[in-house]
């Protein structure tokens, strides 16, 4: 049997329909741990000891037969990253006037939009390491769909309808919505993120000036049919 991926800090867990396991506060981004999947998904919930982690659940939701799978974990005070798929019933963002300085108008929010090209695309949802993980455009048809011996697919991906993160990197109004590098300090490929709440706020104030245009043109239809 395969032995799982071996972490002094974080204890493995085997067989279990659910358990807990602890780790310390100074977990480091990148630490995993592996859980044993005997026809089910476990469910984990992991715990630390930083005053503002108390705890996460993490329950992946599928089905897998006496293998082993990965869950990748990163924590930091700030920051929880999922490398798979998170549910939610419901959400929050920190929004206070209080905490927030140098507000400004957004003034050319029809002017920004217009540089934004919306895509549908194939999206990878199995984010792997390495120098040179990230598949070609030129080689993803071709290899999109392999197996390996065990029938079990490479590469898992979705259908989306999406922004680029580069596109968006090269409108100056927006670039700050790109969060991370392509790749990190040791040379790994690691993907970009985007902030969607950002350019969804940009929406808003586009649909008030289209909607203020609005109302100026039927106010001057309005004039001329009276006279």
């Amino acid at each position: 049997m395969e032995t799982p991926y071996s972490n002094p800090r974080i204890p493995n867990i085997r067989n279990l329909e659910s358990d807990t396991i602890t780790v310390s506060s100074d977990i480091t981004v990148g630490e995993r741990f592996k859980t044993f999947q005997n026809g089910y998904w476990a469910k984990t919930e992991i715990q630390t000891s930083h005053p503002s982690i108390s705890r996460w659940y993490i329950e992946p939701e599928g089905y897998l037969s006496g293998s082993y799978k990965d869950l990748y974990v990163y924590f930091r005070a700030d920051e929880l990253h999922v490398l798979g798929s998170a549910y939610s019933n419901a959400g929050l963002l920190t929004s206070d006037d209080r905490i927030k300085y140098n507000e400004t108008d957004i003034s050319n929010s029809l002017e920004i939009l217009d540089k934004l090209k919306p895509m549908k695309y194939e999206k990878i949802v199995n984010i792997k390491e390495g120098e040179d993980w990230i598949p070609s455009d030129a080689s993803w048809n071709e290899i999109k769909n392999e197996t390996d011996a065990s029938g079990n697919r490479l590469w898992n991906y979705t259908d989306e309808i999406g922004l680029i993160a580069q596109d968006v990197q090269n409108i100056p109004d927006l670039s700050f919505c790109v969060v991370g590098e392509e790749t990190d300090e040791e040379g790994n490929q690691t993907p970009l993120n985007l902030n969607y709440n950002n350019i969804f706020s940009v929406m808003i104030q586009a649909v008030k000036d289209l909607s203020a245009k609005n109302k100026e043109l039927e106010a001057r239809i309005s004039a001329l049919e009276t006279q």
